[in-house]
C-alpha cells in the first residue's frame, strides 16, 4: 500500500558521534545513535512511511577518506552544514527539503567559534522552523553538544546549554550533578549500570480537567509513558521566566514566543526526573567514580513547545542524549571479557533480555521507551502535512479492521464512490445514527492499539475544528493540550449537567463522524489502489467531508430535539401537581 514519506533528517558531530549500532567491545560506537535509529527505521507508522538522511558535521579525519569517514560514523554525508546544499543516497539535498531534524550534537563548542559559519546555519535552521519544519535537540551535562544549540531560537531558552548562562548548565561531577543512575542487579550504584535492563521514572505532566492525558510525546498503546535510560550526568530542559526574547527573521525583530490570545506561548516541560540525595558513584573504568553525594532534586527530562499553534513548526528538547545512545540501550560493550563482569551480565545486553531460547527479547521499560521515540516523530511532523497523513492513515483501518472491512465492503471499489458509500449507510435516516457511531467505535478502538489515547482527540482536532461552530463546547476535552482560556459560564454548567446524565453527549457525535470518515477514506484507498494519498485525493475528501458533517449534524440536531421533547415530557411528569403532602 503507497503511503506519503515524512523526511528525517538525523545529525550528529564529533569523532565520538555517529550513526552505527554497537555489537562488539573492538567499535568504538558507544555514542552513536544506530540502535535509537533502527527503532524508528523498524517502525510501521500510522499513514505514512519514513526516510532517514544521516548527516555529520566533521569532515574526514587527518589521513582519512572520505569513503573511510563515511563508513567510520554510518553517515550519508559529511562535513555537513545546515545552510548548504549536500550529497546523500546519490541526490543533492537541502534543509528545507525535510520535514524533521533530529539535531544530537555532541562537540563542545570551538574556543574561537567561526561567527560567520554559525550564523549562517542558525539562520537556515530558523527559516526551517519559522516554515513549520519539526526540530529536536540534546545535548547533555555541561556545554557538550552546544556549538548551535545556544543560538537557535526557542531552543536556547528551552534547555540549559551554556555553564555562564543564567540559569547555568548543570555540572558534570560533584554533588550538583543531574545523576538519576538507577542501582542494577547488585548492592551498588555503579556508573555501567545505565547500560542495563533498568530505566528511570519520570513523573508527567498531565493536561485536561475531569478526564487527563499526559502529552503526546508520552502516550502510547499500553497507557502513559514513565520511563527514559538512565545516566549518571544530564543537563536541564526549562519553562524559562522571560518570553520576550527575540531574533532576526526576513529583516525584522521577531518573537522567540509569539503570541496566542494576547499572550506568549511558552514551552512546556512535560516530564520531570528526580535526582535522590545521598548517593556516590563507583566505576569499572575508574574513570566515573565520585566520592560526593548527590543532592536530592527535580529537573526538567523533557521539553515541547507547539508551534503549530502559532503556524510554526514544533520544538522538542531533551536533558540528554544519553537517552538516545547505543550505550544506553543496547549494553556497554566495553565490558566484554572483564574479569570482574560475568559474561552474562544484563550491563553487556541493555535492554535486550534472554529469551531462554537463545536470543533475546526487549525489556519491558525499553517497549515504553520506544514509544517516545516513535512519538518525536509523530508530533514533529509540519502542520500542514497532517490532514493528508491522518486521511491515509484512516485509509489504512480497513485492511487492520477485519469488522469494519466486512461492514464496508461496499466502499471498497475501482474508483472514488463516497457520496454513494455514504448513501447506502443511509445518511439521512436517522434511525442509522447507532450504525455510524459503531463504525467510529471500530475506528477508535484500532486507533488506540496502533498509537494510543490520545490520537483519538488528535484525530477529532484534525476533522473537526474548521467545520463545527460549536467547537468550544468540545475543545478542552478535544484539546487539553491548549493553553487553558476562562470559560463561559453556561460551558460550566453544560459539563456539570452531562456529568448527571442530564445533558446530551456531544462525544457521540464526534464518534458517529469519525465512523463516517473512514467510509470516506476507504473509498478513496480503494480508488487509489498501491498510490499514497495525494494533495488532490485529500481535497476531494475535504469536500466530501464538509457534506458529510453537515448532514451529520443536522441528525444530531434532530436527535437533540427529540431528547428536549422526552426531557419537557419528563419534567411535567415530575412537576409538582399542586396536592398537599399527607
Amino acid at each position: 500500500m503507497g503511503k506519503p514519506v515524512v523526511r528525517i533528517l538525523a545529525v550528529a558531530d564529533d569523532s565520538d558521534g555517529g550513526f552505527l549500532e554497537w555489537t562488539d567491545k573492538a567499535q568504538q560506537n558507544a555514542f552513536h545513535m544506530g540502535e535509537f535509529l533502527k527503532v524508528l527505521g523498524q517502525t510501521v507508522w500510522l499513514g505514512f512511511n519514513i526516510e532517514i538522511i544521516r548527516a555529520h558535521q566533521d569532515p574526514p579525519l587527518n589521513g582519512e577518506t572520505p569513503a573511510a569517514a563515511l563508513a567510520r560514523t554510518g553517515a550519508d554525508a559529511i562535513g555537513f552544514r545546515f545552510d548548504q546544499p549536500f550529497q546523500a543516497k546519490g541526490k543533492t539535498q537541502k534543509l528545507a527539503e525535510f520535514d524533521i531534524v533530529l539535531f544530537l550534537p555532541a562537540a563542545r563548542p570551538p574556543f574561537e567559534p567561526d561567527i560567520a559559519k554559525r550564523n549562517a546555519e542558525v539562520a537556515a535552521i530558523i527559516d526551517f522552523m519559522e516554515s513549520g519544519g519539526g526540530f529536536f535537540a540534546t545535548g547533555d551535562h555541561d556545554e557538550l553538544g552546544s556549538s548551535l544549540p545556544p543560538f537557535i531560537p526557542r531552543v536556547r531558552s528551552m534547555r540549559r546549554w551554556l555553564s555562564n548562562a543564567n540559569p547555568p548548565a548543570p555540572d558534570g561531577y560533584g554533588s550538583g550533578r543531574i545523576d538519576t543512575t538507577h542501582r542494577g542487579h547488585n548492592a551498588t550504584y555503579e556508573f555501567e549500570d545505565q547500560s542495563d535492563d533498568i530505566a528511570q521514572e519520570i513523573a508527567l505532566t498531565w493536561f485536561g480537567g475531569i478526564q487527563r492525558y499526559p502529552h503526546p510525546l508520552l502516550c502510547s498503546p499500553a497507557g502513559a509513558i514513565h520511563y527514559l535510560p538512565d545516566h549518571m550526568h544530564e543537563g536541564i530542559c526549562d519553562e524559562p521566566a522571560d518570553l520576550t526574547a527575540t531574533f532576526q527573521y526576513k529583516g525584522a525583530a521577531t518573537a522567540d514566543y509569539p503570541d496566542l490570545n494576547g499572550q506568549p506561548l511558552g514551552p512546556r516541560v512535560i516530564a520531570t526526573g528526580q535526582v535522590y540525595g545521598g548517593r556516590t558513584m563507583t566505576s569499572f573504568d575508574g574513570q566515573h567514580n565520585e566520592t560526593e553525594a548527590t543532592q536530592s532534586l527535580e529537573f526538567g527530562s523533557i521539553g515541547a513547545w507547539d508551534g503549530h499553534r502559532v503556524n510554526r513548526g514544533r520544538v522538542v528538547v531533551d536533558s540528554t542524549w544519553h537517552h538516545f545512545f547505543n550505550i544506553n540501550l543496547t549494553g556497554d560493550k566495553r565490558l566484554v571479557g572483564n574479569p570482574a563482569v560475568s559474561p552474562n551480565d544484563q550491563r553487556i545486553f541493555g535492554f535486550y533480555l534472554p529469551d531462554g531460547q537463545g536470543g533475546f527479547t526487549t525489556a519491558p521499560h525499553y517497549e515504553m521507551i520506544q514509544w517516545y521515540y516513535r512519538n518525536i516523530i509523530y508530533w514533529l511532523i509540519p502542520a500542514h502535512r497532517t490532514k493528508t497523513l491522518w486521511w491515509s492513515a484512516l485509509g489504512e483501518l480497513v485492511a487492520h479492521t477485519p469488522r469494519l472491512k466486512e461492514e464496508l465492503s461496499f466502499a471498497v471499489d475501482k474508483r472514488f464512490v463516497g457520496k454513494l458509500a455514504l448513501d447506502k449507510l443511509g445518511l439521512n435516516d436517522l434511525k442509522n445514527f447507532d450504525r455510524w457511531r459503531y463504525f467510529g467505535q471500530l475506528a477508535e478502538d484500532y486507533l488506540k492499539q496502533a498509537r494510543g489515547a490520545c490520537s483519538i482527540l488528535i484525530i477529532r482536532d484534525i476533522l473537526y475544528k474548521p467545520k463545527i461552530p460549536w467547537w468550544e463546547w468540545i475543545q478542552e476535552e478535544v484539546d487539553p493540550w491548549g493553553p487553558i482560556q476562562k470559560r463561559r459560564p453556561e460551558l460550566d454548567r453544560y459539563r456539570q449537567l452531562r456529568s448527571l446524565g442530564l445533558a446530551p453527549r456531544l462525544d457521540v457525535f464526534l464518534t458517529a463522524g469519525l465512523g463516517l470518515a473512514a467510509v470516506l477514506a476507504a473509498s478513496m484507498r480503494a480508488t487509489l489502489g498501491e498510490k499514497p494519498f495525494s494533495e488532490q485525493s485529500v481535497r476531494i475528501l475535504d469536500k466530501a467531508w464538509d457534506e458529510t458533517v453537515v448532514a451529520l449534524d443536522r441528525s444530531f440536531q434532530a436527535h437533540l430535539a427529540a431528547g428536549l421533547e422526552s426531557s419537557t415530557l419528563l419534567a411535567k411528569k415530575l412537576a409538582p401537581t399542586g396536592r398537599k403532602a399527607t
